[in-house]
């Protein structure tokens, strides 16, 4: 079913029960986001700071990889300057007098000399890319205390970071700034996702995640066209740290999305959260907005019980388990890709540009296909794609021009991997752990990038074979998810696939703290019976 026959089903939002005092009751919040929708100016603010928000993080991760370029040196040898390799200056002894091209001086190869050690370089990306694991708790948080709070925290904790490398002298305090930096990325990434999923109407469940993560190949874009100029690294802090400060100005207007609140059982909270939204669309409320939660629509609550739901629930955890495998996958080839852009010849800065059009339209046509196509085959496609991408870059690789077209398709397939993954979250998992599933997926994304480099390092023949293998793989896991779709009967709505439903109600009940004291209080009474 595409997400098109899913509105179908799902029913007419307009459909509210009478409440008291000529009042309108609602018992689902996305019937209660149409009602108050109006001009519909809320959703492009939420769109547009959480995009922005997205952005911001997303500069470091792009600007990094320049900032670790190794440059080109000059060596000179009785009185001439000619252009020299790493093994002539770093395995002579005595190192030969060379200096670098003045397009490259400024990065932190230069910076802390670390020309002839590779392996203290290295080590930066690799302390950035284990900071971003805190998605694992920052996700869980997010789901307890909120979407909103983590974003801005994660706002403001990166912009410290950036703003504390711009004044290291360090290369200790640089490594100690990475870690950070990639600690609040996660932050930002999760989050910004998850506050668009929960703050816009069903309608747009399918188009407005895939614009959220255009702004990925807009910063990746943006980062190549900055490094073509030869910029200093520190200057490039300093505006990363700039447009953060800025793009924190949206999230002034923003507020903590209803439907996390609905479904937490705090209904003052979200009627007042839908009254700034209605506020806001300019939007007809003469009849006073009513909020009725039944028992099915409150979830889980609380960090360690949603950590059980998720671990200790057989069915949610293989849902979670198929959707990370699917994102690492797709991440793996992904990053595969990335790695073979230094050797295919030709501009490095216009490969890049080139790459991030391929992510773009991905983005776009993916989001899309779900109007028109099952999910299932839509992920399907995308594998195909992905393992095209990659099988042709193996076939012509020494094709400066054939290889850079394979590696475009191979960018749109895993582009649109991720795009599709993150925008179904929404209707394969519920409210009260999509947070936690999703960081889930974005942990097993970092463990594909880690995990891409060293079967790059094996050669391109093990690479392509590798990943064309895991693509095929990768295609059939769609046919395993559960998408949950929603229904309409007689004014009110419940899901289509009840046993997801029923596997968390039972979940819940079974971790929920009241389980325990009902249970100890009826074996009390048994036991004063048999006395």
């Amino acid at each position: 079913m595409c997400i098109r026959d899913r509105r179908r089903v799902h029913g007419d939002y307009k459909q509210e029960m009478a409440g008291k005092d000529g009042s309108v009751l609602f018992d689902d919040m996305d019937k209660a986001y149409d009602y108050v929708e109006g001009k519909g100016y809320y959703k492009y603010i939420v769109l547009a700071g959480s995009s922005l928000a997205y952005l911001a993080h997303m500069f470091f991760i792009f600007s990094l990889p320049f900032f670790l370029i190794r440059p080109e040196a000059t060596c000179n040898k009785d009185g001439y300057w000619h252009v020299c390799s790493v093994h002539d200056i770093c395995e002579t002894n005595p190192k030969p007098l060379y200096r670098f091209a003045a397009s490259f001086q400024f990065n932190f190869i230069t910076e802390f000399d670390l020309y002839c050690e590779e392996e203290y370089a290295s080590l930066l990306g690799s302390v950035f890319f284990f900071g971003t694991f805190s998605v694992l708790i920052v996700s869980n948080l997010s789901d307890a205390y909120g979407r909103l709070p983590m974003l801005v925290l994660g706002m403001f904790g990166n912009m410290l970071s950036v703003a504390l490398l711009v004044f290291t002298g360090s290369f200790t305090m640089a490594v100690i700034c990475s870690f950070f930096i990639g600690f609040f990325t996660m932050a930002n990434n999760s989050n910004s996702f998850n506050l668009v999923a929960d703050s816009i109407p069903f309608v747009y469940k399918d188009i407005f995640p895939s614009l959220l993560n255009i702004s990925w190949a807009c910063g990746e874009m943006a980062i190549a066209l900055f490094m073509v100029t030869g910029i200093e690294w520190r200057t490039m802090c300093i505006i990363i740290f700039l447009f953060s400060a800025i793009f924190l100005v949206p999230l002034y207007f923003m507020r903590e999305s209803p439907k996390f609140h609905f479904h937490q059982g705090k209904l003052f909270k979200a009627l007042k959260r839908l009254e700034h939204i209605a506020h806001i669309n300019r939007a007809d409320t003469s009849k006073k907005i009513q909020l009725s939660s039944s028992e099915h629509n409150v979830e889980v609550s609380g960090f360690i019980s949603k950590l059980k739901v998720m671990c200790l629930d057989l069915t949610m955890f293989f849902q979670i388990l198929v959707f990370s495998i699917m994102l690492l996958i797709g991440n793996m080839i992904f990053y595969a890709i990335s790695l073979n852009v230094e050797n295919m010849g030709g501009n490095i800065y216009l490969n890049v540009v080139l790459l991030a059009c391929a992510e773009i339209i991905a983005c776009l046509t993916s989001g899309y296909s779900l109007r028109i196509i099952n999910e299932r085959l839509a992920l399907t496609i995308s594998f195909g794609l992905a393992v095209i991408g990659v099988f042709g870059l193996r076939i012509f690789w020494y094709d400066p021009v054939w290889s850079i077209v394979f590696c475009m398709i191979g960018k749109l397939g895993s582009t649109a991997i991720d795009n599709l993954m993150y925008t179904l979250s929404g209707f394969i998992f519920p409210v009260a752990i999509e947070g936690g599933a999703l960081g889930m997926g974005l942990l097993a994304t970092r463990f594909g990038n880690m995990v891409a480099k060293p079967i790059y390092l094996l050669g391109v023949d093990a690479m392509c074979y590798i990943m064309t293998g895991l693509g095929i793989v990768g295609g059939l896991l769609p046919y395993l998810l559960k998408v949950r779709a929603k229904k309409a009967e007689s004014g009110t709505t419940e899901n289509a696939t009840q046993d997801d439903e029923h596997v968390l109600t039972k979940s819940i009940q079974i971790f929920s703290p009241q389980h325990y004291h009902t249970g100890t209080k009826k074996k009390k009474k048994k036991k004063k019976k048999k006395k």
